[in-house]
């Protein structure tokens, strides 16, 4: 599930909140979607042509990859 704005207020930015104080998500970062030990998230640091690529967040080792290289992939 791709999180965003449901009726419970505004995930995407709760999540990365989260994922800011518990396991150290760097600043530009924004989780769009998790899974148990690792996340994805844009990286709003490297934005090419007005995209964001899409990078692998894993919660003990940090920045892992890019998956994409924008949301449309």
């Amino acid at each position: 599930m791709i999180l965003g704005y449901d009726s419970h207020g505004a995930e995407v930015v709760e999540q990365t909140k989260e994922y800011r104080t518990f396991y150290k998500l760097i600043p530009g970062l924004v989780v769009i979607e998790y899974i148990d030990e690792y996340s994805y998230c844009l990286d709003t640091n490297k934005m090419v042509d007005g995209e964001y690529p899409v990078i692998l967040w894993d919660n003990h080792e940090g920045y892992g990859y890019t998956a994409v290289n924008n949301f449309l992939e």
